[in-house]
């Protein structure tokens, strides 16, 4: 029997789960560069990113702990650093 390969290209869409693990295991600059991205992708869209916030707040799987981390990404959003604020 001779060597072979086979080769098998699988769509697997990841799980919220599986995205969240991987956003929590990034660093700070991966991490920002991830929101930075979305403000890319939901270019396009023709209507404010608030309308899908507010969808995501409004729906049944969204925890308290969700609902903790989305207030704290508000409140932290602004840029501290001295040198930014000149």
């Amino acid at each position: 029997m001779g060597n072979y390969k086979i080769q098998r290209m699988i769509n697997v869409e990841p799980t919220p789960r599986e995205l969240a693990d991987v956003f929590a295991a990034w660093p700070s600059d991966k991490q920002a560069d991830f929101f930075s991205w979305i403000s890319i992708a939901v270019g396009d869209w023709g209507t404010d990113f608030a309308f899908q916030l507010q969808r995501v707040t409004d729906d049944d799987l969204l925890t308290q702990g969700g609902r903790d981390i989305m207030r704290q990404i508000g409140e932290y959003s602004e840029d501290t650093r001295k040198e930014r604020k000149a």
